[in-house]
């Protein structure tokens, strides 16, 4: 091996280490995380009235569609009750991840129930609901 191909091996390798494993500013990822927070408070308070007609047992789907390979929370726990609680939960947790209080498990937490509540009733999605299950994911992950 020549001695340019060896380094120019060593500077992408240098570049590759100092990509994934040197600290870096949290600054951006603290925005995303205020704006996903308050997002997700948002996206739950639309869906508090919502409960009652498209969530609600006797309501547009009154269980969660049977789709091979899908979860979620509400496929077991279905009913009125249960909505509001977890609406209640997405809220908090909504909170949470704004102000940055337990952001990890506030995080997976808000992924969770977002995923939760689009299985139980897909009929009622957008894009823009996709993409927000997508931003909780890379949160709960990050």
């Amino acid at each position: 091996m020549t001695t340019v191909a060896r380094s120019a091996g060593g500077g992408m390798l240098q570049a590759w280490k100092s990509f994934w494993f040197e600290p870096q500013q949290m600054y951006t990822l603290g925005l995303v995380r205020i704006g996903m927070g308050a997002l997700t408070v948002l996206w739950a308070l639309w869906l508090l009235p919502m409960r009652y007609g498209l969530l609600a047992t006797d309501g547009v789907t009154p269980t969660q569609p049977s789709v091979p390979y899908t979860w979620g929370i509400f496929a077991v726990f279905n009913s009125d009750t249960a909505m509001l609680v977890g609406v209640v939960v997405l809220v908090l947790a909504g909170i949470a991840l704004l102000v940055g209080w337990h952001s990890r498990l506030a995080a997976v937490i808000v992924f969770i129930l977002i995923v939760s509540f689009e299985r139980r009733a897909p009929a009622s999605l957008t894009g823009g609901d996709a993409l927000v299950r997508i931003e909780a994911l890379f949160l709960a992950l990050s």
